[in-house]
């Protein structure tokens, strides 16, 4: 996309700066990154493959956090501190980039106030809005025609939701936006999203050609009772939102900068670690799991579809991606360790890598049903036929070993589905981002041993926050950004391998012993 005349120059000198925000489920994370020549690393990282690397390798300088609130004000107003406190840190940046879930938004009034907190997925919405958003028993055909699975999580179905519930509400509203859309209207002014975060409403027909620009469907929106007008603008894949308008506005950002609606938080991670080739392969592990595989070309097998599996495209536009996705992940750990009395970390002291062994007994992992493979919502959180959760804390916290063979097995089965759709295996190191996870993590060295394959990690802690800023830079300043450096890789034993490989019989077995 031609920059406008005051827009930063692409032959800007080295060394730039700029900010990434990665609105997440859990929390929201504001980075700042260099990519250039910057003398001493501040970062401390290094290229796992280079002892002398690339000197625009991207480089993390500082991150904030803090739990993403329901108060889209609030989640606004401590985005601009921490946005402030980078600007005091690191001076301001070049641009900067905005990722999020897909899954979230907010409905606005004409005046652009909210009209509700952050509308999340957090499975509550009745099957009868699916039911009316679906038209009837169409689920089958709109998830082909849209690439997204058919499931009350998506933002069509809560659209739905909302106008049958709230009439009233829905009348009021002038526009829904996703909270990485309204982070961008806080500060440009403009109602805009990108290209992986509107396939990821489910009010998007699959593009059929790569590079094909992408529109809001009127048909699908109506399902919903929606006007495309109510939408946010579709910003090209290589586009970019607008320009910071005023320093009041949000926090110290200078006006004049030019602001990146970056995209779906995975397909950014898979980007920003490398996965930018047919058979790219990225593990993204957050409060869900999704594994992300390019391919080539629009096409993809039915058989994609009855494995619950999600079909878009990828940040460029240039690919299509094949998700499998699980809701568990981080979410089962968290309630997991919630009601132990140990960390899930605290295993890590007693399986050392040449004993590790999966457990007599695995945990399904399945919190709130399975989405992929073999999709079934009633899967349960199973050990032994029982829920573990209703254990003493003691006895959760010791099977937390089980927990995380199940969760490692359950990833490995959603790669094989993923391989015997594409009728192809992965190409290239498997890289497993998010959880700023290290070499030591046991769900770490549990994944690796199930998926009999060495496995690397970004080194930075906040890959998708990360990303936004590279593809921030890659689309306003400075094309062909490298990759994040990431660790060596993390090789699992050759008994491990085996002992994993014999247990995912078993635990695919009792997986789908009550499925088709």
């Amino acid at each position: 996309m031609a920059l406008s005349p005051s827009a930063p120059s692409r032959s800007s000198p080295p060394g730039l700066v700029a900010f990434g925000i990665d609105v997440g489920s859990t929390s929201t994370k504001v980075v700042a990154i260099r990519v250039g020549p910057t003398g001493t690393d501040p970062s401390g990282f290094h290229s796992p493959r280079d002892d002398s690397p690339r000197d625009d390798s991207p480089r993390e300088l500082r991150v904030h956090s803090f739990g993403t609130p329901a108060d889209p004000t609030a989640l606004l107003s401590l985005t601009a501190d921490a946005v402030t406190a980078l600007v005091d840190e690191v001076g301001q940046p070049a641009t900067v980039g905005v990722a999020s879930m897909a899954e979230s938004g907010v409905l606005l009034d004409a005046a652009a106030s909210a009209l509700t907190d952050v509308v999340r997925w957090d499975g509550t919405v009745a099957p009868a809005a699916l039911l009316e958003a679906l038209g009837g028993g169409e689920a089958r055909a709109l998830h082909a025609r849209t690439g997204i699975v058919a499931s009350a999580k998506v933002p069509l179905v809560l659209w739905a939701d909302l106008w049958a519930r709230h009439p009233t509400l829905w009348e009021r509203a002038s526009r829904w936006v996703g909270v990485a859309d309204l982070v961008v209207l806080a500060i440009t002014g403009k109602a805009v999203t990108d290209p992986t975060l509107a396939v990821r409403t489910m009010a998007v027909t699959r593009p059929e050609r790569p590079g094909e620009q992408v529109r809001f469907d009127p048909d699908l929106c109506a399902r919903a009772g929606l006007e495309t007008s109510r939408l946010p603008s579709i910003v090209p894949h290589d586009g970019w939102a607008g320009r910071a308008v005023s320093t009041a506005g949000f926090g110290a950002l200078a006006p004049g900068i030019p602001i990146v609606v970056a995209g779906h938080d995975h397909v950014v991670a898979a980007w920003a670690v490398g996965a930018r080739s047919p058979g790219s392969e990225v593990d993204s592990v957050g409060t869900s799991e999704a594994i992300v595989r390019l391919f080539t070309g629009p096409d993809v097998p039915a058989t994609a579809f009855d494995e619950g599996m999600s079909v878009g495209i990828d940040v460029t536009g240039t690919l299509s991606t094949l998700i499998a996705g699980s809701a568990a992940a981080g979410r089962a750990v968290r309630e997991w360790t919630t009601r132990g009395s140990a960390p899930a970390a605290a295993v890590s002291r007693v399986d050392a890598e040449d004993v590790l062994r999966p457990a007599e007994s695995i945990v399904q992992p399945y919190p709130a049903g399975r989405q992929s493979p073999r999709p079934d919502p009633d899967a349960t959180m199973t050990l032994d036929g029982r829920d573990p959760r209703d254990l003493d804390p003691a006895r959760i916290a010791a099977l937390t070993p089980a927990l995380l063979d199940g969760l490692a097995l359950h990833a490995r089965w959603m790669r094989d589905a993923q391989t015997a759709v594409l009728g192809a295996p992965p190409t290239g190191d498997l890289v497993v981002v998010g959880r700023a996870l290290g070499l030591d993590d046991p769900w770490l060295r549990r994944k690796a041993a199930a998926f009999g394959r060495p496995v690397l990690v970004p080194a930075v802690s906040e890959p998708v926050a990360c990303g936004a800023a590279m593809l921030a830079l890659e689309r306003t300043v400075r094309p062909s950004a490298p990759p994040l450096p990431l660790r060596e890789a993390l090789v699992p034993t050759e008994n491990a391998v085996a002992a994993y490989a014999a247990a995912f019989p078993r635990f695919l077995a009792t997986a789908t012993e009550r499925t088709p």
